[in-house]
């Protein structure tokens, strides 16, 4: 069973103090003090405060406006308890900061229904925040793609203007720091080979690794680290994100893919250096780019799809689930700008990873086209 709600009862009132405690200790963790500065002096959190107006010292009024001064006081619902039922009264109880007001002698029933709206309504809040958590997790990562995505488009545009082996190199470097990554990167030419770091000079031991070549396979993982090897180009990295498995695998997917590019850009550049090579060579490669960016183009469109409902539709039925609470009217304009807020959010990277979806596939359709007029 959960840790019963904390509730304080402010009343310089004994016997009223007495009555609310027995009233509702079997529910609720009842703590009791007989005036505003004893209260005002504990450090406890609560969830309620049932505050007396009419107290010696510090009224209920001021009271609830030294509460309302401290930090994460907006969390504590203030209920006023008074035996004054006037306009006047409820208007500054509510200008001083409280919730709610219930009128002496308190009916237990309406007391007891008062603080059970509160309650729903704070596991109901409390349930947002979770879901804004988990969402806020997933937004992130969503967003990480379609920033890993967005790099891997403008790459592929910068890619097709470079006309040297050290425009290529200066581009993956610049690469490598847009997704915080730390490596070196190989370029060979008819000339030799030729590097750049990300930091540093080449050690001896990244050189033997970078001129590791494999006739097979194209990446290799071990740990943080990655090899991505093609005849005319190796990128190793130092720091893949281990602790986020499918940025991870995204990252190395991305990176292997924009080095095959790379390979057949810096075929094209030895082309127009003078190399001798086939009139058609590299054209199956480039027409296997199309299908693959073709594929990766639809899955892009389907996990933006997904990522619509899964980040929305949770937020829309909590929304409707709140609909059916007795929330105060704080409560609800408190939820409501929660709602907006996420809503803005989430509207704002939808627009974001669509713009970037457009351009992916206009990335596609001219490298099909590239293709189809090479062969």
């Amino acid at each position: 069973m959960g840790e019963k709600v904390r509730i304080a009862i402010v009343d310089d009132n004994s016997p009223q103090r007495f009555i609310l405690s027995k009233l509702l200790g079997n529910d609720y963790a009842v703590e009791t003090f007989e005036n505003g500065d004893a209260f005002l002096a504990s450090t406890d959190a609560f969830a309620v405060v049932l505050l007396d107006i009419g107290m010696p010292g510090l009224d209920g009024y001021d009271t609830c406006r030294a509460l309302r001064k401290r930090h994460g006081s907006d969390a504590t619902t203030v209920i006023f308890v008074s035996a004054h039922d006037t306009a006047d009264d409820r208007i500054a109880a509510y200008e001083a900061g409280g919730d709610d007001y219930i009128l002496k002698p308190v009916a237990a029933h309406e007391l007891r229904h008062k603080l059970h709206n509160i309650v729903a309504g704070r596991e109901a809040i409390h349930a947002l925040a979770r879901q804004s958590s988990t969402a806020k997790v997933l937004f992130q990562k969503a967003f990480s793609r379609v920033g890993d995505l967005s790099t891997v488009v403008d790459a592929l545009r910068k890619l097709a203007t470079q006309g040297s082996h050290e425009a290529v190199a200066e581009l993956f470097i610049r690469i490598l720091g847009a997704w915080d990554l730390n490596g070196a990167v190989r370029v060979i030419g008819h000339d030799g080979p030729l590097d750049r770091t990300t930091d540093g000079p080449l050690s001896p031991l990244a050189a033997s690794v970078l001129a590791t070549r494999r006739d097979s396979e194209h990446l290799f993982e071990f740990g943080s680290r990655a090899l991505v090897t093609y005849p005319r180009i190796a990128i190793l990295i130092h720091n893949l994100p281990t602790d986020e498995p499918e940025r991870r695998s995204g990252l190395c997917e991305h990176l292997s893919t924009l080095a095959e590019c790379a390979d057949l850009r810096l075929h094209d550049i030895e082309a127009l250096n003078g190399q001798p090579l086939e009139a058609n060579d590299g054209l199956p490669k480039l027409a296997e780019f199309g299908r693959i960016f073709a594929q990766i183009a639809e899955q892009s469109r389907d996990n933006l799809s997904q990522g619509q409902h899964l980040l929305v539709e949770p937020l829309e039925n909590l929304e409707r689930a709140l609909d059916g609470m007795s929330l105060t009217d704080i409560q609800r304009a408190y939820l409501d700008d929660l709602f907006r807020a996420a809503q803005d959010d989430f509207h704002r990277y939808f627009d974001r990873a669509t713009d970037i979806d457009l351009e992916f596939r206009e990335v596609v359709g001219r490298l099909l086209k590239q293709a189809a007029n090479r062969g």
